[in-house]
This record gives structure tokens, sequence and C-alpha cells, in this order.
């Protein structure tokens, strides 16, 4: 993740699934902003991830998907 620093030109990070805890190396790139996406959902973050990094990003406009996803439903005909 620390490697995600420094890249700020990203613009859409899908990051679910992955065993990710720590958002800080998300919220040093300060290239996230308004209009990006970063999805982290169904990884462990961590309170300090979730209480204080998540908002963070929020309040530069990112919108961050987190917790767990719920899987979709197919209707079958």
């Amino acid at each position: 993740m620390s490697a995600l620093s420094n890249l700020t030109s990203l613009e859409d990070l899908y990051l679910d699934n992955n065993s990710i805890s720590d958002l800080a190396p998300l919220v040093a790139n300060t290239g996230l902003g308004s209009g990006d996406v970063v999805d982290v959902r169904n990884n462990p973050l961590s309170a300090t991830s979730i209480n204080t990094h998540i908002p963070a990003l929020q309040d530069r406009g990112v919108d961050v998907r987190f917790g767990t996803s719920k899987p979709s439903v197919i209707d079958r005909y």
C-alpha cells in the first residue's frame, strides 16, 4: 500500500478483498480528491482507518466504498 501514496494520478482504485487494514498511504496521496473512487470493501480495516482515514478522504471529495458488500441477486426466469 505504501507505494500508492506517490501515485498521484489515480482516479479509481479498487482494492476490495485484499486484507488491507491501514489506509494511511491513501490519505498521504495528495492526488486523491473530488470525483475519485476508492473501494476497500471486504477488508479488515483498522479503527483508525474507519474513524480517521476514511472521513479524511471523504472530506476531500473521494467516494470511499467500505464495509461488507452484499452479493447481487440475479433473477432467473
